[in-house]
């Protein structure tokens, strides 16, 4: 019996020790701010605008009966688009043309009568002055007769030349939205839009405080050089200069509308994306954490930001103040020291207190 216990105190030990053990605190993800010089920056969004967009409507009503050119097309102003059935308009011209020389017989008739009794008048007595006097009133109404017919004649040949649609402007030619044979309104029915390529702005919105910050800096915001970038480009790699502001912020938005032109335009197209990005202000040093390490929360109503921390191995939190957004990383304007050691991960509320192992990551 006395080896049996032994044998068992033998195989008990191993699971005992075991069970003593205490466990280990567990591991967390940690950066020490980085100190750097940095340029205070606002990043903006917006999209690229034509500085002319048509949309073609006729200006007769009539039925479409010809289209000169291609969807996507570039034309040039005063090129041909697209016709419309001519025929009932050119009668219109024929009878007004007709018009116009009944006008001019009875214009040639009047004045004829009008001399014929201003000369029987130097003759005393042959005719009345009554008889005069009408005869000079028939020969103004026939002058005025035949500048109605010349005008109605003129308005005629103004809406046969609206058959044809023409581009007011150089550009390329949108999706068209009719075929032949259907009849189109005067001033209603759009058949395409023109749009002018060249050149090619772009439009951002910049938040009202940047604004009231480069107002208060002196800045002259149609000098302020940009770093621009489209979707498919690494960062910003074009420079662009303002040279549009709008005259009013935008009362929901609360931003204001900026722009210029974009040079090496080439394969982009009014309503692509742009991203913008503004120096402020001049150099200075600055700490700096990764984004993620910034959580955010509501404190007294007001948005709060913050950061975990480890302090002689345990979890606290602290407020922080943020001055800018810098890429990945975030400048802090108070909260922090260089030598904090700040938490990565995500973990819950109910990890504050906590004791931690802190491994030391890279900051970028």
């Amino acid at each position: 019996m006395a080896s049996v216990s032994r044998v068992c105190s033998f195989l008990l030990a191993p699971a005992l020790g075991a069970a003593q053990e205490k466990p280990q605190p567990p591991e967390v993800a940690v950066v020490q701010p980085v100190s750097r010089m940095i340029t205070d920056q606002e990043i903006m969004a917006g999209r690229l605008e034509s500085t002319a967009a048509v949309e073609i409507r006729p200006r007769v009503t009539g039925y479409l009966e010809k289209i000169f050119v291609k969807e996507g097309s570039l034309v040039r102003r005063g090129e041909i688009l697209f016709e419309i059935d001519s025929r009932p308009l050119m009668a219109l011209v024929d009878t007004a043309r007709a018009q116009v020389a009944v006008s001019e017989a009875s214009f040639r008739q009047a004045k004829a009568s009008s001399d014929r009794m201003t000369a029987l008048a130097k003759v005393g007595g042959a005719v009345t002055q009554q008889e005069v006097d009408k005869a000079r009133a028939d020969e103004s109404v026939a002058v005025a007769n035949l500048v109605v017919a010349k005008t109605a004649l003129d308005s005629a040949q103004i809406q046969l030349g609206f058959t044809r649609v023409v581009s007011p402007i150089d550009g390329q030619v949108g999706r068209r939205t009719l075929a032949p044979g259907n009849l189109v309104k005067a001033d209603e029915t759009l058949l395409t839009t023109v749009v002018s390529r060249d050149p090619i702005v772009f439009r951002v919105e910049m938040p009202e405080a940047t604004v009231l910050r480069l107002f208060r800096d002196g800045k002259n915001m149609n000098e302020l050089p940009l770093a621009i970038g489209f979707v498919g480009e690494d960062g910003f790699p074009r420079k662009a200069t303002i040279d549009f502001v709008d005259n009013q912020v935008d009362p929901k938005k609360k931003t204001l509308l900026v722009g210029g032109p974009v040079e090496k335009a080439d394969g982009l197209l009014p309503g692509m994306s742009v991203r913008a990005r503004l120096a402020l202000g001049a150099p200075r040093q600055a700490l700096l954490i990764p984004s993620k390490a910034v959580g955010f929360r509501l404190t007294g109503g007001q948005k709060e930001a913050f950061v975990l921390l480890v302090k002689e191995n345990t979890l606290i939190d602290r407020p922080i103040e943020v001055e800018a957004v810098h890429g990945a990383m975030v400048a802090v304007k108070s909260g922090l020291k260089a030598d904090d050691r700040v938490v990565l991960d995500r973990l819950p509320a109910r990890s504050l207190g906590l004791t931690v192992r802190p491994r030391l990551v890279p900051a970028e």
